[in-house]
């Protein structure tokens, strides 16, 4: 296992502090990872071996493929340190070619103007050249190497080139011998005498460094901040989808284990993140130094981009980026932009409206995806995502960024009630519906995905580590198919699955399947990504037993047909049918990936590319389908025992089982093919038990309902609540008590003004609204309210209704009810009766949610043409008001009538009886008077 021990030199004060590392290369992940190369190298297998090292223990195993060149470099990437001649390396290799180990000697201020990255060079150490035997190799006494090094940049890039601050990022292993396959066993590398860069001995000479030089001239100024300027342009690496997690503390070397690239920080950089990411090859986008540090300016490599923060979450209570915020974020775009030139980079941004104008200042920006929670609909989220693409230029980058848990505020609900109730908080997050909605927006070619998250992958034991996992298999299947979506030519422009023999014909589904159809081209290739639609709350549902026939063109009747859902190239049988050639899927998975192409190289380079992930990603499948299986049969036995269900577990739920116990010796063996199909099933089956026991437990709540615990996925804990709260026994808790807000029933039309209803409009100079008191065709009693959104109509021949679009974007109005004080940790009902008219672009309607969980937690009301009842169940997570809202969003009419707030009543339980106690009792009673107070 990786161990990193730190040695103080005491000897001699002056000297700044050594450091050692060993690493066994023992354990999952690999860490040596290809770097430059001239050979056109390709990896074909690289793990750890469980056994076969140098002392017969585990070790790091590689094999790759190299073409005609003179260089193949191997990286295990370390903290920049000092070039000293203290610092030593030493590794044990037994490999089938010559072997060359190195350091990686980085130029911080030295750009190579063909990649716009600083300069390496490798100092040279020992060569293997014996074969197939163990060999311990090692590198040290390099200051003289690396004088002579500085010499040769300087011969290559000009006598002025900056070559201060040079440092040692990485150990090297050269292992070119020819254009041959090779595989090299690599175990226990050790590093001695590391000084960081970032030492307090450096820190005079860094400010000196920061400070402009005095005889720098203007032309060379000037071809810096060419350089600059053209990175400034491309915030998110080209060639591959940057996978980017939203960080919470988590050590790098975990994080870059689970597929991630980069990191999104909610503060600034600072030496030990940097070093970090260094050390991993982790890229950081973080806010700008409020303060130019000159000890950080030689460790800046890492940092791709700097962000204009508004909410550093989706669910943040903070002011995000919106139409007036644009003035404050253009001055601070002007103060980022006259950065030194050391220190520049492109600038990102996650607005929440006025796409197109935050565009026009940035180089790249992030459109946050819908809270899944809200039941927007995949073709709908398609749609408006590809319009707010289309805003920014094609010199803008375009990211998407999503959720990867439930509202933190749901979250601390749930938790909050399975507490008080002694239950077990949820334990598996609903993966399945992160999957679907990161894979349905890939045909848009973002440039990356940002995955949210409001706290750390290692703060909860269970559930955290679950979403770990999942996030490590979208992860892989991402990176699998990464270079054909990079290289694609459909770019935001998703193909939809039609025939073009036969107009409107699509994808055919059987057994009530409901699925996205979206794709891309590319060379001689077409991709389709197909991911479920079929969604009940928080659960997406597979095809278990349903078909999926996909038709196509006659002149696509020849072509190979390769499904990649697998992680395997398996290819697909093509039919001929009286409406021409099809192609079958049984029981399709959440997401499918299949690929129609004429070249027939293509299938050996994309089982190639399944064969380098599929192992892990397999892993983490199955661990997850075990995991999911156990909390679903432990939901079911809970609502059995407390009598919240009185309907035995089904059949599936058992057959789930038998699946994975059947399959069990086959995913130890390695059959990863037969493994991931037998995981595959039991999910479908297990989601839909669950899609079961949901139904059973939400059978007398309306259609609209919304409560912290099922929309995390907390079957177990919601059935134990619903089965005390609907308990005849238990008589102290049975009563909502009275609505408490007194104006409520809107019946008189002095509820709207200052302490009752109050109301604001947003977009007034393209939206006409108004809110109203309706007293026909109310819900109950005299009195509700109307709320009115139109388009304003330019007056111009030919002109047309400006789109309003859905979403923050397209909020129109906002009405708030009369607040209500409440304790903490009260159980909340909130009920209104709701229509209405229009709303018929994506993402639009009425949005009702309280100041508890916010907009996140909302539940979005449309296509209600009679009164709905809607009805949200919270708990308050601190005391204070609470106030109910309903947000109009996009154009349309709403009715609101009977709005609601209860809390639940629970009575005090008289106090205990004291026994009576007889006078021949009276010794023992103060003995007893302890325990009786207990």
């Amino acid at each position: 296992m990786l161990a990193i021990l730190l040695a103080v030199v005491t000897a001699a004060q002056t000297l700044p502090a050594r450091a050692e590392l060993i690493d066994e290369l023992d354990s999952y992940p690999p860490r040596w990872r290809m770097a430059e190369n001239d050979c056109n190298a390709q990896v074909l297998k690289h793990e750890n071996l469980p056994r076969g090292g140098h002392d017969g223990g585990p070790c790091e195993t590689i094999t790759v493929r190299m073409g005609q060149g003179s260089s193949c470099w191997l990286a295990y990437p370390i903290e920049p340190v000092r070039p000293l001649d203290d610092l030593i390396a030493t590794t044990w290799v037994s490999s089938s070619g010559s072997v060359r180990v190195g350091f990686r000697l980085r130029y911080p201020y030295v750009v190579d103007p063909q990649t716009k990255r600083p300069v390496n060079v490798m100092v040279p150490g020992t060569t293997l050249r014996q074969t197939d035997r163990w060999t311990r190799i090692g590198i040290g006494q390099i200051e003289k190497s690396v004088q002579a090094a500085t010499m040769s940049v300087r011969n290559q890039h000009g006598r002025d080139a900056d070559v201060r601050d040079v440092m040692i990022d990485a150990v090297l292993l050269d292992i070119y011998s020819g254009a041959a396959t090779h595989s090299i066993q690599l175990d226990q590398l050790r590093i001695s005498g590391m000084v960081p860069v970032a030492s307090s001995e450096l820190e005079e000479d860094l400010q000196y460094s920061a400070r402009p030089s005095a005889d720098s001239d203007e032309d060379s100024e000037i071809e810096n901040r060419r350089l600059i300027g053209d990175r400034r342009l491309r915030p998110f690496p080209t060639g591959k989808v940057t996978r980017i997690l939203q960080y919470n503390g988590e050590p790098l070397p975990w994080v870059r284990s689970l597929g991630f690239d980069a990191i999104w920080l909610s503060k600034p950089v600072d030496s030990a993140v940097l070093g970090e990411a260094i050390q991993n090859g982790i890229l950081i986008y973080a806010p700008p130094p409020s303060v130019v540090s000159a000890e950080l300016e030689p460790l800046l490599e890492p940092v791709a981009g700097w962000i204009i923060d508004g909410a550093s979450t989706v669910d943040s209570d903070e002011t995000g980026l919106n139409e007036q915020t644009l003035p404050s974020v253009a001055k601070r775009i002007t103060r980022i932009r006259g950065l030194p030139t050391r220190w520049q980079r492109p600038i990102v941004a996650a607005p929440q409206e006025s796409f197109q104008k935050y565009a026009s200042r940035l180089d790249g920006f992030v459109y946050d995806l819908p809270p899944r929670v809200r039941g927007v609909s995949a073709a709908e989220e398609t749609t408006e995502s590809m319009y707010v693409a289309s805003l920014a230029s094609t010199r803008v980058q375009f990211a998407i960024g999503v959720d990867t848990m439930p509202p933190a505020a749901l979250m601390a609900q749930a938790e909050r009630t399975a507490d008080s109730l002694g239950a077990t908080p949820p334990t598996m997050p609903q993966w399945q519906s992160l999957w679907t909605q990161v894979f349905r927006h890939l045909p848009e070619t973002p440039s990356a995905v940002l995955y949210r998250s409001s706290r750390s992958l290692t703060s909860d034991p269970v559930y955290d580590a679950n979403r770990a996992t999942a996030l490590s298999y979208i992860n892989r299947m991402m990176a699998m198919i990464e270079p054909w979506i990079a290289s694609s030519t459909g770019s935001r422009s998703p193909v939809m699955l039609t025939v073009p023999s036969l107009p409107g014909q699509r994808i055919q589904t059987t057994g009530n399947l409901s699925y996205h159809q979206a794709g891309f081209s590319n060379d001689e290739s077409q991709w389709w990504i197909v991911t479920s639609d079929a969604t009940a709350g928080p659960l997406t549902l597979a095809g278990d037993g349903g078909e999926m026939v996909i038709p196509l063109p006659p002149d696509q009747a020849t072509m190979q047909v390769l499904r990649m859902t697998h992680f395997s190239a398996e290819r697909l049988q093509v039919e001929t049918t009286s409406l021409g050639p099809v192609v079958r899927i049984v029981s399709p998975d959440a997401v499918e990936i299949v690929v129609i192409t004429s070249d027939a190289a293509v299938g050996g380079q994309l089982s190639n590319s399944a064969a380098r992930f599929a192992r892990q990603a397999i892993a983490d499948r199955w661990m997850m389908a075990e995991q999911s299986l156990n909390q679903t049969q432990n939901a079911w036995e809970v609502a059995a025992a407390t009598g919240a269900v009185s309907t035995s577990p089904p059949a599936l739920l058992t057959a789930a089982s038998q699946t994975l116990d059947d399959a069990r010796p086959l995913f130890q063996a390695d059959d990863h093919v037969s493994a991931i199909h037998a995981a595959r099933r039991s999910d479908a089956w297990t989601q839909r038990s669950r899609l079961q026991l949901r139904e059973l437990l939400v059978a007398n709540e309306p259609r609209y309902f919304s409560s912290p615990l099922l929309d995390v996925g907390g079957l177990e804990t919601h059935g134990m609540m619903t089965s005390v709260m609907s308990s005849k026994e238990q008589s102290r808790i049975e009563d909502w008590g009275r609505n408490l807000i007194t104006t409520g029933s809107l019946d008189d039309v002095r509820a709207l003004g200052p302490g009752r209803w109050i109301f604001g409009n947003r977009l007034e100079s393209m939206v006409q609204s108004r809110i109203a008191h309706m007293t026909e065709r109310t819900y109950a009693g005299t009195g509700a309210l109307r709320a009115t959104a139109s388009p304003k109509t330019v007056v111009m021949r030919g002109s047309a209704p400006r789109r309003i679009g859905g979403g923050y974007g397209g909020t129109v109005m906002q009405i708030r009810s009369p607040s209500v004080q409440v304790e903490r940790d009260t159980d909340i009902r909130f009920d209104a009766m709701i229509r209405t008219i229009g709303f018929s672009g994506p993402h639009q309607g009425v949005l009702m949610y309280e100041s508890i969980g916010g907009q996140a937690s909302g539940v979005l009301i449309r296509n209600a043409a009679d009164w709905t009842p809607v009805r949200l169940l919270r708990r308050s997570l601190d005391d204070g008001e609470v106030s109910v809202y309903f947000e109009i969003l996009g154009d349309g009419e709403a009715m609101i009538d009977e709005v609601s707030m209860r809390v639940r009543q629970v009575a005090k339980m008289p106090p205990p009886l004291r026994p009576m106690v007889s006078q021949n009792d009276s010794e023992s009673s103060e003995d007893d008077a302890e325990s009786l107070q207990r």
